[in-house]
């Protein structure tokens, strides 16, 4: 039983010590492509893994106890901050490598349903980088329906953008699109329906 719990402590504190300063080297290496994502949660889950196991011991040891024992409160304490501290950044960057191919259908519907509008608003006029017009017009109605004004706002914009028309109250096109616009035809549907959908 000795010997487990020496075996235990060991991997703790080496888990421990992967976690604080192995953490950063493994993320960099993820970020270059050299590692798959999951080996940033590699050292967390893992320290959580036997902190869970020591705290176990800790308890059993003190209720045998009967008061005698004392449980190592600094190491308790010390596992549950770093826990607190460092599990939520290395999950948001795991998710953060594991989104999909920059400016792809699959791209901007994650980012669109971020809770930070400025992130929903800048899908909206990033979204004229799709080449499918299907796939625009579904991220582009959502922007639309949105609650943000700002949102809504840059999907009108994203349509003027697409369409190389203006976007007036009457739902007509505007009388002077902008020089820079590039008219596309085969998107006059498609801007009417979203003209249509305009609040």
């Amino acid at each position: 039983m000795v010997r487990l719990r020496v075996a235990l402590y060991i991997c703790l504190i080496a888990t421990a010590g992967l976690t604080l300063v192995g953490g950063p080297y493994l993320m960099k290496l993820v970020r270059e492509g050299s590692l798959a994502p999951i080996w940033i949660l590699s050292a967390p889950i893992l320290f959580g893994i036997f902190f869970l196991f020591f705290a176990m011991d800790e308890i059993f040891k003190t209720s045998k106890g009967n008061g005698a024992y004392k449980p190592m409160l600094a190491p308790l304490l010390f596992g549950v901050l770093l826990l607190a501290f460092l599990l939520p950044g290395r999950f948001r960057e795991y998710e953060a490598r594991k989104m999909p191919a920059v400016a792809s259908y699959a791209f901007f519907k994650t980012l669109a349903s971020s809770k930070d509008a400025r992130v929903r608003a800048l899908v909206m006029v990033a979204t004229c980088a799709l080449e499918s017009p299907e796939e625009w017009m579904s991220l582009i109605r959502t922007g639309l329906a949105d609650a943000d004004p700002l949102v809504q706002d840059a999907a009108r914009f994203a349509i003027r953008e697409r369409a190389g028309m203006g976007i007036q109250d009457d739902t007509e096109p505007d009388e002077n699109p902008d020089e820079d616009a590039v008219p596309k035809a085969n998107l006059t549907n498609l801007l009417v329906t979203a003209k249509k959908s305009l609040p």
